[in-house]
This record gives C-alpha cells, sequence and structure tokens, in this order.
C-alpha cells in the first residue's frame, strides 16, 4: 500500500493551513510528522483519511501501480485521535458489540480477550462517558489498532495516557501493527518510538528529517 500526496494545499478563506505538500508513504512502515500547534499536522492526517476536502492538489493510494478507488482504500483505513468521541452512552460491552457491526478485527476478539488487550478488569454496567480522558483515549487505541485495515493514522496518540498507558500502547502497536502502513502526527517525542522516517510542517511545507 501506498500514500502519494502531490501539491496538496488546504486553505481556509484567504489563509492557507497546508500549501504545496509533496511526498509519499510506503507500507508496511511507519512515519512520523511533527510541528508546532495549529502547523497542520492534524489537518494532513484528516485530509489523507478523506475527513476533510484538501482545496488542491491530489491524494493518491495504490497496490503496487494501480490506483485503488476511493470505496476500496476507505475500507482499508482507520483513523484515530482523542477528538474523535467513542459513543458515550454505552458500557464496554455494548460499545464492543456495536463496532463488530461494522469493522472487522485483525484477531479473534471477545469481550474477554478485548479486557485482555487492555489489560482491564471487566467494568461491567459502567458508562463510557463515565470513564476517564485516558481511559476513553486507550480504548479508541484498542480500537483502531486491532481493527482489520492496512493504514493507520494516530494523531496525538499519548493524550491523556500516562507513563504505564503509554508503555502498552507501544507494546500494542508493535505487536499487532507492524504490517500496517502507519501515519503517526504528535509533537510528543515519545510516540515516534516506532516511526522509520519523520517529516516536519512548518509555514505549510513539510521537509524530510534527517
Amino acid at each position: 500500500m501506498r500514500i502519494s500526496l502531490q501539491n496538496v494545499s488546504k486553505r481556509y478563506d484567504l489563509t492557507y493551513i497546508l500549501k504545496g505538500v509533496n511526498g509519499e508513504f510506503q507500507g508496511p512502515g511507519c512515519y512520523g510528522i511533527q510541528g508546532r500547534n495549529g502547523s497542520g499536522k492534524s489537518t494532513l492526517l484528516k485530509a489523507i483519511s478523506g475527513v476533510i476536502d484538501f482545496s488542491e492538489g491530489s491524494i493518491a493510494f495504490y497496490e503496487g501501480n494501480a490506483q485503488l478507488a476511493q470505496k476500496v482504500w476507505r475500507d482499508e483505513l482507520i483513523f484515530s485521535a482523542p477528538y474523535i468521541l467513542l459513543t458515550q452512552d454505552f458500557t464496554l460491552r455494548e460499545l464492543l458489540t456495536f463496532y463488530k457491526e461494522f469493522r472487522e478485527f485483525s484477531i479473534p476478539l471477545s469481550y474477554e480477550a478485548f479486557l485482555d488487550v487492555l489489560e482491564w478488569k471487566d467494568p461491567k454496567q459502567k458508562m463510557i462517558k463515565h470513564f476517564s480522558s485516558g481511559m476513553q483515549q486507550r480504548v479508541n487505541l484498542a480500537l483502531s489498532i486491532l481493527t482489520k485495515s492496512r493504514i493507520l493514522l494516530l494523531d496525538e496518540p499519548s493524550s491523556y495516557l500516562d507513563t504505564h498507558a503509554k508503555e502498552w500502547f507501544h507494546r500494542l502497536l508493535v505487536k499487532e501493527a507492524d504490517q500496517k502502513l502507519i501515519i503517526i502526527a504528535s509533537n510528543d517525542e515519545g510516540d515516534f518510538q516506532e516511526v522509520q522516517q519523520r517529516f516536519q510542517i512548518e509555514s505549510g511545507r513539510m521537509y524530510p528529517v534527517t
């Protein structure tokens, strides 16, 4: 799987957030995108995922030399961010059951197995809305990483995670996502442990970090 960015720009009114971004991401592999707050990291991931439209340029997905149709690559992509909320009025068991109606997992995943992945005791009837921000982000990451897909976009994955949970995140990422194309956008240096190539976004442009 390969993602190609050709002169991608995104503007709001007359202000450009991204301007003429070029680059390629080849899977399997792990890439990092860094930059100051407001530099356009999240905007770029949203544009790649199709959450927002870009203003100019093109983003294409390839299998070998064959360009993939939108329906095909959308089924292969997962986008995770702490601002994408879980369904708040479900229990954890209900959330997992509901999620399974729409996406497959890369491993057999019963509720008990999901608790093992999270390294939790059963919260039973506790609603998601009563979970802490860190607990919700942990569930978000587990669902995203374990979903059957070939492209995984992670925006600020360690947000709200304590030291133990950050260690858990990296163990899970290495164990379950080593064959995916992963792009991580973050300001936290610790999020880039698995990254093989890093890019910097500055003044709307994207540059490789050497």
